[in-house]
């Protein structure tokens, strides 16, 4: 197994950049945001080159750190994603309680007893 001293940074781009490249272009299909995470990857892997343990290959790490890449990304992307044009109503739909917190309106009727509902045919028929 590979030791922490004998990684060689140098050779990752040529070793390991095609199936990094390939494998974040499957979970984003972004041409520019898998060659930013790629980049990203092989940054902090050289950052962090001496945590390297030797137990598992080089290219399984670095698809590891790919991995934890695309989870930021795709975190990031939700927490900015801009809001609906629907989301952006002026005034909200009303509260289904009054100041008190009690509901405003009962349930709606149902047009009969539930379990005899449950046994009509209608009801057990699919879609």
């Amino acid at each position: 197994m590979a030791k922490s001293s004998n990684v060689d940074p140098s050779d990752w781009v040529g070793q390991y950049g095609d199936y990094l490249f390939r494998y974040a272009m499957l979970r984003l299909r972004d041409r520019s945001a898998a060659e930013d995470l790629v980049q990203e990857t092989f940054l902090a892997a050289l950052k962090n080159r001496g945590s390297f343990s030797g137990e598992s290959s080089e290219s399984t790490w670095l698809v590891g750190i790919l991995k934890h890449k695309i989870i930021d990304h795709f975190r990031h992307q939700a927490r900015e994603a801009p809001l609906e044009e629907n989301d952006l109503r002026e005034h909200p739909d009303p509260s289904p309680f009054d100041g008190s917190g009690h509901w405003t309106s009962g349930p709606t009727d149902w047009g009969g007893n539930p379990a005899d509902l449950y046994r009509e045919k209608k009801f057990l028929a699919n879609g």
